[in-house]
Parts: structure tokens; sequence; C-alpha cells
């Protein structure tokens, strides 16, 4: 018996370690590809594109047009700007999948707007969150 309760402890042990290092990352878009592009992983700050254990944040360090341009399943989509407007566009025939969070967060100020526009799929598997006391708006079209 001492021989099984062995196995079972390095065999939880290991799925422990498995697990933990599935959590993924908060990535943060630096825009250093300069394309707009989600799947080039320069404009990630970890310089690679996210995936179905990340975390997706933008914050105000960086403004531009930004395209969804090939199918994505993450794990949360954050946005922190201070002021201003974000846009983000998600193409024809792509899927961007959001599969823990939408949140839109209390930095955003009252002449700041979140815009996700195109003819691709916003698809939402978790809750929106929109908190704070501004005006700041989100409009999914």
């Amino acid at each position: 018996m001492k021989k099984n309760a062995s196995f079972t402890i390095a065999g939880l042990l290991w799925l422990g370690a498995l697990a933990w290092g599935l959590r993924g990352a908060d990535l943060y878009w630096d825009g250093g590809a300069g394309n707009g592009l989600w799947s080039s992983g320069l404009n990630w700050s970890t310089n690679q594109a996210p995936t179905v254990v990340d975390g997706v944040r933008f914050t105000n360090t960086y403004i531009e047009a930004r395209v969804v341009d090939v199918d994505f399943v993450i794990n949360g989509l954050a946005f922190d700007n201070a002021s201003g407007r974000f846009e983000m566009t998600i193409n024809d025939g792509v899927t961007l999948t959001v599969s823990n969070y939408l949140r839109v967060g209390a930095a955003m100020k009252s002449n700041s707007a979140v815009r996700i526009t195109g003819p691709g799929t916003l698809k939402m598997v978790g809750d929106i969150q929109v908190s704070g006391t501004n005006t700041g708006s989100l409009i999914v079209r």
C-alpha cells in the first residue's frame, strides 16, 4: 500500500505543476510590430501572440487601430485606458472567443470609449464587467 500512496502523491504533484504552468499570463499590447495585427507576436509584451490560457490587456500605453486577423481563443480581455478612444476590428470570417471575462476598468474617463467592430464575430463565454464611476462606453457592433 505504501508504494501506491507514493505514486498517488507523485501523480498529484505532477498534475499540480502542469496546471500551474497552464495558467497563462497577462499580455499587454505594445504595438512593437507596428502593423496592428493580433497575430504578430511583436505587438505583445511577451513577443508572442496570445493563447487560450492568456489574458489580454489594453492600456493607454499604445493607441492605434488593432485588428483581430485570425481566430483567437483567449482567457480574458481587459481595457484599462485612462482616457481616449480604443478601437478594435475583427476581420471577416474571424472569431475572437473570450472564455472567461471582458472587463472595462474603473480607470476609464468620461471621454473614453471602447469600440469593437467588424464583420467578424466576438464570442463571449464568460462575464462582461464594467466598473467605475465615470461615463465611458463599451460599443460592440
